[in-house]
């Protein structure tokens, strides 16, 4: 998306424009490049449609944190959706909408994954918690989150979302197991990043 319109926007006419009112946009592999930036053309582009009258808004799996950089450098205040829509913020940063996997859910994903010895981390609130600090835990940094806090025990918090990080078979075959077993009561989806 973010090439099309960095290669074709600045031909276009406002009025093209004149019946889109919002634009919904991820950020990793979509609006931000495999090294995890906005190119200037996708900079321009996205300030073309906010002139245009076009909400922008950020639509994202990453928490309200990760994107306000991206908010910032693209110059937006819309809102957006973090955490795969389980967090939704107003413009100003406000939270108008928050959900929470069931404690007794996210207990038994937390010890279907750790029996496997498979690393976890946690998204609660604006931020990600861990048992422990490691190559694998840590490496959602690069993707701007906020820095792991390591916590003695994860069920303890209220816990949006339980990511496992591990290489991308052991995650492919945990998936199809917790996706038999969460059939119906959780989503559970594999992310192709590296």
């Amino acid at each position: 998306m973010s090439q099309l319109f960095s290669t074709q926007l600045y031909q276009i006419p406002k009025d093209r424009f004149a019946s889109i009112r919002i634009v919904a946009l991820d950020l990793d592999g979509t609006l931000q490049t495999t090294n995890h930036c906005i190119t200037s053309r996708t900079i321009h582009s996205i300030k073309q449609l906010s002139n245009f009258g076009v909400n922008v808004i950020l639509a994202t799996g990453k928490t309200y944190f990760a994107g306000e950089y991206v908010r910032k450098q693209l110059g937006i205040a819309s809102p957006s959706v973090h955490v795969q829509g389980l967090q939704v913020y107003d413009s100003a940063g406000k939270i108008i909408s928050v959900s929470f996997l069931n404690p007794s859910l996210a207990t038994e994903a937390l010890n279907i994954i750790q029996e496997r010895q498979i690393d976890v981390i946690a998204y609660s609130d604006n931020r990600i918690i861990a048992t422990k600090r490691n190559e694998w835990t840590s490496s959602v940094e690069k993707f701007g989150e906020p820095t792991i806090q390591i916590v003695e025990n994860l069920v303890v918090h209220r816990i949006h979302k339980v990511l496992a990080i591990a290489s991308v078979q052991k995650i492919t075959i945990l998936r199809a197991h917790l996706a038999k077993i969460f059939d119906g009561r959780a989503t559970v989806v594999q992310s192709n990043l590296g």
